[in-house]
């Protein structure tokens, strides 16, 4: 048993997860999904029936395309971090088949040296994954905050035009009682003239 079956799942797992917090898209959901449980079958059906021969092909297949798509589809250019967390593993491991199969028994030659250089490209994929949990913190703790301070602003452009509506209404008000009282000094001058000049004719 080998452990690309492990990593195409996990792959495909925190892919679908960033998928979800960046850009949530229905469809390429959906394939994920399907390819996790065409993943968990390939497993089950390479445990249990002797076809390891191929299925590690599959297995390379697979991984290669999950990695291509990470790479040239923009939807996931935040998983790049992870795609380049798996390279280095994915091609050894492809590269250590290719050499079984071509020198058979010849290959207990490099076997060490593939050896020593899948743990450095396990210790390669473990800390690479780990700062890219980090970097998707942070951006996730970014994105709430920037949302945050969008709400704020909402509520705040909210405030600021009922105040601009409440401040409206109060000059109309200001405005209309102005004219009034403006037409009843008017009328009041007028009275007052003409009882003047009554007075005056009387």
């Amino acid at each position: 048993m080998s452990i690309e079956p492990i990593i195409a799942f996990f792959l495909l797992w925190d892919l679908r997860k960033i998928l979800r917090t960046t850009s949530p898209l229905p469809e390429w959901d959906k394939n994920i999904k399907l390819a996790m449980y065409a993943v968990a079958a390939l497993f089950i059906i390479e445990t249990f029936l002797p076809v390891e021969a191929v299925t590690m092909w599959i297995w390379h297949l697979l991984l290669f395309a999950i990695i291509g798509i990470i790479y040239f589809n923009s939807a996931f250019f935040t998983a790049r971090t992870i795609m380049l967390a798996v390279l280095p593993f994915v091609l050894l491991s492809l590269f250590a088949d290719i050499f079984k199969l071509l020198l058979g028994n010849r290959y207990k030659v490099i076997d060490n040296y593939l050896d020593v250089a899948t743990v450095f490209s396990i210790i390669w994929m473990v800390a690479m994954l780990i700062i890219s949990r980090k970097q998707q913190k942070a951006l996730q703790k970014e994105r709430l905050k920037t949302h945050e301070e969008e709400e704020q602003k909402m509520m705040m452009a909210e405030r600021k035009a009922e105040l601009e509506k409440i401040v409206a209404e109060r000059t109309a008000e200001l405005t209309q009682q102005k004219e009034e009282l403006e037409k009843a000094l008017v009328e009041l001058k007028t009275t007052q003239a003409q009882l003047i000049q009554q007075e005056k004719l009387a």
